[in-house]
């Protein structure tokens, strides 16, 4: 049962008509009339059988709870079962809480005419008339806060509903990424998401202290909301703990990701992207990388932004092993190795003429630079190396991407 403290006693006025209402016929006279002018305000409810009859109920058990309340002078407000039945079953439809919010504006209409229909007829005889002000004061503070039961209700049943079918969601993808033997087709019903498809698994979390299950929401909600937004396909998504969330995108090829795409982030987020891959086995790969990207990042601290598995995968394996990571960086880098501002521009212009593959116009794109700063620190880095950049190519760009990853931890001191 429902129950909140009443604003306030009720008026000796109302407990009077209260007691009068003990009449069985006058107040199922009543009751059919205010069930009316709730029928009116609702006809989408009242035409729902189902729907007719929980508003029936919900009105007749909490309208005569209420009259036996007031006329006990009880100072709390209880509504049963009956009437809580309401705004749960508004929410198992997936029915928003608009309707009780529009039945309570009919229900204090109604009562507050019932008062003065019977005021005026017993007001002399009852002393009802002069408990006028303080009753209406006392119906609106009531609806008010019968009205906050409702609601309340409303949300605490659409959240157990959230966490049943989340609950039910998250059974099925650890299934899939258990690889367990499961039945493709079935759990493709189950997370309304296709598998026989290409899989791109992201993980999203939000950078700083948020912390707790509504930070958890909002990361869900967000990472929902960017991915339908940039991406075409069908999307999953599942909250992962207080702060994280899992999801994926189901596409018919390989996405072609392009800068515009990862734009817009939600202010703090952070998202790890695995590599593309098909059907029930790719939906767990993906994944792992995504996990394994998350891991990294979270271990350098890194801030803000998406970040690609790809991009950081050989820094990824290497770290497995630091003290074999650090002796990598040492013996490669040579004099680059060194943890100042002009080794870290130096380092960064070779990275990206590698990337570029050995093209000078393009890292300097990248960069932000004019090709001939780009020139003067590719000497640079020759010099520092002690031998030609096509040299040991391989094992070095390793090393500098070991560096920008996981920053001065590795480098020598």
């Amino acid at each position: 049962m429902g129950t909140s403290p009443s604003p306030a006693d009720p008026p000796e006025g109302l407990r009077r008509v209260a007691e009068l209402l003990s009449d069985e016929a006058l107040l199922e006279g009543l009751l059919t009339g205010v069930i009316e002018s709730i029928s009116a305000e609702l006809p989408d409810l009242a035409a729902d059988p189902e729907m007719s009859a929980a508003l029936d109920a919900a009105c007749r058990t909490g309208l005569r709870a209420v009259v036996r309340s007031v006329a006990a002078g009880m100072q709390e407000l209880r509504l049963p079962e009956e009437t809580l039945a309401l705004p749960r079953t508004l929410a198992r439809r997936g029915l928003g809480i608009e309707p009780v919010v529009q039945g309570f504006g009919a229900v204090r209409q109604a009562t507050l005419r019932i008062f003065n229909d019977l005021s005026e007829v017993l007001g002399d005889e009852a002393g009802i008339g002069k408990d006028l002000v303080p009753t209406w004061s006392f119906i609106l503070r009531w609806t008010d806060t019968g009205m906050e039961i409702l609601l309340a209700e409303h949300a605490r049943e659409r959240d157990l509903l959230v966490q049943s079918r989340t609950a039910h969601r998250m059974d099925a993808v650890r299934a899939l990424l258990a690889a367990d033997q499961v039945d493709v087709d079935e759990l493709s019903d189950v997370l309304s998401y296709p598998l026989r498809r290409h899989h791109t698994a992201f993980v999203g979390w939000t950078a700083g202290a948020q912390s707790g299950a509504a930070a958890g929401r909002q990361s869900s909600s967000a990472l929902a909301a960017w991915l339908s937004q940039r991406f075409d396909g069908q999307v999953l998504v599942v909250p992962s703990g207080l702060t994280t969330a899992w999801a994926w995108l189901a596409t018919s090829r390989e996405p072609d990701f392009v800068p515009d795409d990862l734009l817009r982030l939600p202010g703090g987020a952070v998202v790890a992207i695995g590599t593309t891959a098909y059907g029930p086995a790719g939906f767990r790969s993906s994944h792992q990388e995504a996990m394994a990207a998350q891991s990294i990042l979270r271990a350098r601290g890194m801030g803000e932004g998406v970040h690609f598995y790809d991009d950081i995968e050989l820094p990824g394996l290497v770290g497995a092993n630091p003290e074999g990571m650090r002796a990598l960086v040492r013996r490669e880098l040579r004099g680059l190795a060194v943890d100042d501002p002009t080794g870290a521009k130096v380092r960064a212009t070779l990275l990206a003429y590698y990337r570029a593959n050995l093209l000078l116009a393009p890292a300097a794109e990248v960069l932000g630079i004019h090709k001939n700063t780009v020139r003067y620190r590719l000497q640079q880095a020759e010099e520092l190396l002690g031998r030609p950049l096509t040299e040991r190519r391989v094992k070095v760009e390793v090393a500098l991407h070991c560096v920008e990853v996981y920053g001065s931890d590795v480098l020598p001191h």
